[in-house]
């Protein structure tokens, strides 16, 4: 069997090659993150809001590239060639304003860090937070030992 260059498969000059590898890309992170979700929660090892936090992020990236790509010649042609049912999933996914609203405001609460002492909004998310896990209970030690763990795994992958 002949083996193909990632050139050959993505043609760096072509619009649609690179549409395609980031789909690539994304799909992977997406399914990375997840797959580390599952386990974590399985485990119950303190990383399960590390990983959703994650899946959040790598989804809102993918719907605002898909998004944000809908314009491209290449894409709108490529897209055309589907089977109907993917073109109405696509279509409705982009009228939905998912996009651009919802999963924007779940990703800007999950993905960053609120900030202590700028602005009312930052502030009221994290007071809100503190004050609905006030009773929850945790082993600060095996959580540190958790993360420290998860980072190894990170960084040896």
């Amino acid at each position: 069997m002949a083996q193909a260059s990632i050139g050959d498969l993505f043609p760096a000059r072509e619009p649609l090659a690179r549409w395609v590898l980031v789909i690539c890309m994304a799909r992977n992170d997406i399914a990375l993150a997840r797959q580390e979700l599952v386990k974590a929660i399985e485990a119950d090892d303190g990383t399960a809001v590390h990983w959703s936090r994650m899946v959040g992020g790598h989804l809102y990236e993918a719907t605002y590239f898909l998004h944000d790509s809908q314009g491209v010649e290449e894409v709108k042609a490529f897209m055309a060639g589907m089977p109907s049912e993917t073109r109405n999933q696509y279509g409705k996914l982009h009228r939905s304003g998912f996009v651009r609203e919802d999963i924007r405001l779940d990703r800007n609460v999950l993905f960053h860090y609120p900030r202590v002492g700028i602005g009312q909004q930052g502030r009221a998310t994290l007071i809100g937070a503190l004050h609905s896990a006030k009773h929850l209970r945790t082993n600060v030690a095996s959580n540190l030992a958790a993360t420290s763990a998860m980072r190894s795994r990170t960084r040896s992958s």
